[in-house]
């Protein structure tokens, strides 16, 4: 299927809320094929060029049903052409966010998995996904959908250079502590320790405050060459979530940042959140599971990975100025 697109289609990924909301010629052309959706399953449409229609696609039948509508177009319309923007269009071109300048941008990861009977962890499998049935009992048959619960669900973190350039403190000595900037930990609470990323589109834990939450840095390591901190934390994180069933997750935090003294930089970012979450979201799983979240820095970001992060897509400002509730 996907060799079948790429030769027969020209693939764009559109983001939905950003396009839609364009005031420019590009969001009309969006807006006038309706070939973008705000639901978090996405959507797969075809269009041509001069902006018609063509048909959405799901599986290989609707794909070739969309391939015969663009060969039963006239010639002149599936003939190469260039397509001229409107001169008396004065409206300015409206670019997309990109992280700040000079921010960092981290990968994060978020994967269910599941205790073994030694308490070392495993992946999960289908069968921990069963269906619920009508009285509160379980049936033996894993649910639609598993596949995908199983699968890491991505999202991007950003962490402005305000924020990252007071984690270095010059005069700080191996072995001493000092708290986070409060900012990045209630990003960190906020947006990045979701049990929802991967489920949807929902935000679980916004409003969090500083007491939800502990993060210092240690100073593990201080020579010629590099500062290496080590992040240690904990988060406990709740509210009433599916049904009035209250969601919570309840991580600890490790994380290990490494500063080069010479190009002052961070040569490497990694931290891990696990933890259990009970009652997971949209009633994925009932009762205590655990979760494991992971945030590795992306160095020389391509564009594909200066997506903006969940948090900050319906407000890019709220979720870069973090402010108390």
């Amino acid at each position: 299927m996907v060799a079948f697109l790429k030769k027969h289609f020209v693939l764009v990924a559109v983001d939905a809320r950003h396009a839609k909301r364009r005031d420019d010629w590009a969001g009309d052309f969006v807006r006038k094929t309706r070939c973008v959706t705000f639901t978090a399953a996405g959507k797969r449409c075809a269009v041509s060029a001069s902006g018609k229609f063509l048909g959405n696609i799901h599986n290989m039948k609707s794909a070739l049903k969309v391939l015969n509508a663009w060969e039963s177009l006239p010639e002149e319309e599936r003939s190469p052409k260039k397509i001229y923007i409107d001169v008396k269009d004065k409206r300015p071109i409206v670019t997309a966010h990109e992280p700040p300048k000079d921010a960092l941008v981290l990968r994060t990861y978020t994967r269910q998995v599941e205790w073994k009977e030694d308490r070392t962890l495993r992946y999960t499998i289908p069968d921990d996904y069963p269906v619920p049935e009508p009285k509160g009992t379980r049936s033996g048959s894993p649910r639609r959908g598993a596949a995908r619960f199983r699968e890491a669900g991505h999202d991007f973190m950003w962490i402005p250079k305000a924020e990252w350039n007071d984690f270095v403190k010059p005069d700080a000595k191996v072995g001493d502590r000092y708290s986070v900037p409060l900012s990045f930990k209630l990003r960190i609470l906020r947006y990045h320790l979701d049990p929802e990323r991967g489920l949807g589109e929902a935000q679980w834990f916004t409003r969090s405050e500083p007491e939800d939450g502990k993060m210092e840095f240690v100073v593990e390591e201080d020579n010629d060459a590099i500062i290496k901190l080590r992040l240690e934390g904990m988060a406990k994180l709740s509210r009433k979530g599916h049904r009035g069933v209250p969601t919570s997750y309840e991580p600890t935090l490790l994380g290990y940042f490494t500063w080069n003294k010479a190009n002052k930089e961070f040569d490497e970012i990694k931290m891990i959140a696990l933890g259990e979450v009970s009652n997971t979201p949209r009633g994925v799983r009932s009762g205590r599971h655990p979760l494991g979240i992971s945030f590795e820095y992306v160095k020389n970001p391509k564009p594909s990975e200066q997506v903006v992060p969940r948090g900050g897509r319906d407000n890019v400002d709220r979720y870069l100025k973090i402010k108390l509730k």
